[in-house]
């Protein structure tokens, strides 16, 4: 084996060793990026349920025309720049702008208008970070409403959902 030989040995086996580091480096740059937005589309889809489920109390207070409970207003303020504040972190979520326009944009006509927007955000969101929940909640939810419309009497009440 001459010196040639040997250095084309020694070279390619650097080479290969160069494109392995950055083919890993990439590949773990990629899967970091996919664990941060899985990790920032749940905390946004738990801050956003959580104003959502207050926004059907500002719709009817707006038909009542009614004052809506401030403390509650400011809550639903301060998660709305939690999630704005986590999405400027990660701005690869395929919502974000829909989810910035119904919680800042001051163009809709009326509550209600604004809660069906959210209603919709509020299920791709939830199809997104845990359909598997979704569809058993779902299942659970319908005949819990079906066994009540049959038969009051013989309501039982379950643990998870008796206050």
């Amino acid at each position: 084996m001459d010196i040639f030989e040997w250095a084309i040995g020694v070279l390619s086996g650097i080479l290969l060793s160069i494109i392995s580091i950055w083919i890993s480096n990439k590949t773990q740059i990629k899967n970091e990026l996919k664990k941060k937005e899985e990790e920032t589309t749940f905390f946004v889809y738990m801050k956003f349920m959580e104003i959502y489920s207050h926004y059907d109390d500002i719709v009817i207070a707006e038909k009542r025309k009614e004052e809506f409970n401030k403390e509650v207003r400011n809550k639903m303020w301060k998660l709305s720049w939690q999630i704005a504040d986590r999405l400027r972190e990660c701005d690869t979520i395929d919502l974000l702008y829909e989810i910035l326009d119904v919680l800042f944009n001051k163009c809709y006509n009326s509550a209600q208008e604004r809660y069906e927007k959210m209603k919709k955000i509020n299920s791709s969101l939830k199809m997104k970070v845990n359909p598997n929940y979704s569809e058993a909640i779902s299942k659970i939810s319908n005949a819990n409403f079906n066994k009540l419309a049959e038969n009051l009497e013989n309501y039982s009440c379950a643990p998870g959902s008796c206050i």
